[in-house]
C-alpha cells in the first residue's frame, strides 16, 4: 500500500502529540549481554521470515505508535526494492536492529545508527521532517536509512568492539582518521547503490533526492557517469568504487571528520595526562598510555569497512587506487595536519613514559591560533567523530570494555 500524504500528516501529528504530552520520542533502552553475537544478541528470539526478511510484525513495531510503525514499514519496503537493500535489511534483522524516530535537536543529523543499542533513528527535529510531500519524505528517509545500514554492516562485519579501531586511543591517529573517512565514503556509496537499484526498478524518488542532497550529489553523479558509460560497472562494483572515491573530493566535508578525530584524540590524551599526573590511579589508563597511538590498522581491515553483502568488494577491484593512496590520505587542511603531528608527538611521550604537561596542550592551541583568519582556521562549532556536535565519549571505558569482553556504553557513533 502506498504511503500517502495523510500517512505523513498522521506521523507528524503522532510525534507532536507525544511531545505535547511530555512523552519521550524514541526507543526503549536495550543492553545486549553478548554484543559480539550478531545473530542472537542477549538471547533475543529471532523473527526472520522464510525469505530472510522480517515479516513486519516485530514486537517493537507493535509497541510503537501506529503512525510511526507505518512509516518504518514504508521505508523498509522502499529499501527492499533494491537487491543490496534487501541484503542489508536481512543482516539488520538478524542482529535485531530497530528502526524508529528520535528527537535529537534541530541542526543535528537526519539519521543515525546507535551501534551500542543497534538502533537506526530518524531525527524528528531535522530537515527530513520538513519535506513537502510524503513521497519525498519516504525517499529521503530511505536514502539516509541506506547510509545508516552501511554502518550497520560495518558493525556486523567487525563485531562490537573490534570494528571501531577509529575510536581506540591505542590506534594511530592517522589511521583513525583514514578509517573514519573510508567508513563514511563506503556508507555513501552504499546509499547511492541502493538509490540506483530502486531507480532501475522503476522508482526514481531516491535517485532524485540523491542528486540534490549535499554529501550525496557528487557520489550519485560519479556512480551515474560510470553506469551510463558501461552498464556492467554496476554489477562488478566499479560504479560503487567511483562513488566511494568521489567522497574524498569534498575537502571541506572531509576536514570536518578529520577535525572531530583530532579533537577526540586530544580529549583522550588530556584524560591520560590527568591520570599520569596522579600516578595512574586507574591501572587501565597506564596500559592505554603506554600504547597510545601505537596500533596500526592493516590494509585488509581498512578495505573491510567497504565490504558489501552482494559479493562485490569495490575496494578490492584490480586497477583501483591503493587504500593508502594520496587521494585518500591527503591532509588538505594544514592546521589539522600540524595539530595531528603535534598530538602524535604527545602520544609518543606517553609511550616512552615521559611526563606530559599542560604546556603540551597549550602548544596544540597555539598551533590552531596560527591559522586564525585563514581558510584552514578552526570552525567555531565543535563536531563529533562524524562531523556532528555531540558529547565526548569515554575512550578508556570503550577500551576497557573490549579488554574485558563487556558491552561498551552505547553512543551515537555513526551518523549522517
Amino acid at each position: 500500500m502506498a504511503y500517502t500524504g495523510i500517512d505523513f500528516s498522521d506521523l507528524k501529528n503522532s510525534i507532536f502529540y507525544q511531545q505535547a504530552r511530555g512523552e519521550k520520542i524514541g526507543f526503549e533502552l536495550r543492553r545486549f549481554t553478548d554484543p559480539g553475537n550478531w545473530n542472537n544478541p542477549g538471547g533475543i528470539l529471532s523473527n526472520i521470515g522464510p525469505d530472510g526478511l522480517v515479516n513486519g510484525q516485530q514486537p517493537y513495531l507493535q509497541r510503537m505508535p501506529r503512525e510511526q510503525a507505518t512509516a518504518v514499514r514504508a521505508i523498509r519496503d522502499k529499501l527492499a526494492q533494491s537487491r543490496l537493500g534487501r541484503q542489508l535489511l536481512i543482516i539488520a534483522d538478524q542482529g535485531h536492529v530497530q528502526f524508529g524516530f528520535k528527537a535529537a535537536g534541530k541542526g543535528e543529523y537526519e539519521a543515525a545508527y546507535y551501534s551500542g543499542y543497534r538502533q537506526v533513528a530518524f531525527n524528528t527535529d531535522a530537515q527530513l521532517f520538513e519535506t513537502k510531500s510524503a513521497r519525498d519524505f519516504i525517499a529521503r528517509a530511505s536514502l539516509f536509512g541506506a547510509h545508516e545500514l552501511g554502518h550497520v554492516l560495518q558493525d556486523y562485519t567487525f563485531g562490537e568492539g573490534e570494528g571501531y579501531m577509529q575510536l581506540d586511543t591505542t590506534t594511530s591517529l592517522q589511521d583513525r582518521m583514514l578509517a573514519v573517512r573510508h567508513m563514511e565514503a563506503a556508507a555513501v556509496a552504499c546509499s547511492i547503490q541502493v538509490a540506483w537499484d530502486v531507480r532501475q526498478a522503476g522508482d526514481d524518488s531516491l535517485w532524485g533526492i540523491a542528486l540534490k542532497t549535499s554529501g550525496e550529489t557528487a557520489a550519485a553523479l560519479a556512480f551515474g557517469r560510470m553506469a551510463y558509460a558501461d552498464p556492467d560497472a554496476v554489477a562488478d562494483g566499479r560504479a560503487r568504487r567511483a562513488a566511494h572515491d568521489s567522497w574524498f573530493n569534498d575537502h571541506g566535508r572531509m576536514a570536518a571528520y578529520d577535525e572531530s578525530s583530532v579533537e577526540r584524540f586530544k580529549r583522550e590524551l588530556t584524560m591520560l595526562a590527568r591520570q599520569q599526573a596522579s600516578a595512574f590511579p586507574d591501572p587501565d589508563a597506564r596500559i592505554v598510555a603506554s600504547n597510545a597511538g601505537r596500533m596500526m590498522i592493516g590494509s585488509a581491515a581498512m578495505m573491510d569497512y567497504a565490504s558489501m553483502p552482494d559479493g562485490t568488494e569495490h575496494m578490492r577491484l584490480p586497477g583501483g587506487k591503493d587504500i593508502w593512496d594520496e587521494h585518500y590520505c591527503a591532509l588538505p587542511n594544514q592546521r589539522i595536519a600540524a595539530q595531528m603531528a603535534h598530538l602524535q608527538k604527545v602520544a609518543k611521550k606517553f609511550r616512552e613514559n615521559e611526563p606530559v604537561t599542560q604546556a603540551d596542550f597549550d602548544r596544540y592551541d597555539q598551533i590552531g591560533a596560527m591559522f586564525e583568519g585563514t581558510k584552514d582556521a578552526k570552525p567555531r562549532l565543535q563536531q563529533d567523530d562524524n562531523g556532528h556536535p555531540v558529547g565526548a565519549v569515554s575512550a578508556l571505558g570503550s577500551w576497557r570494555s573490549k579488554r574485558e569482553g563487556t558491552a561498551p556504553k552505547p553512543v551515537a557513533r555513526l551518523q549522517m
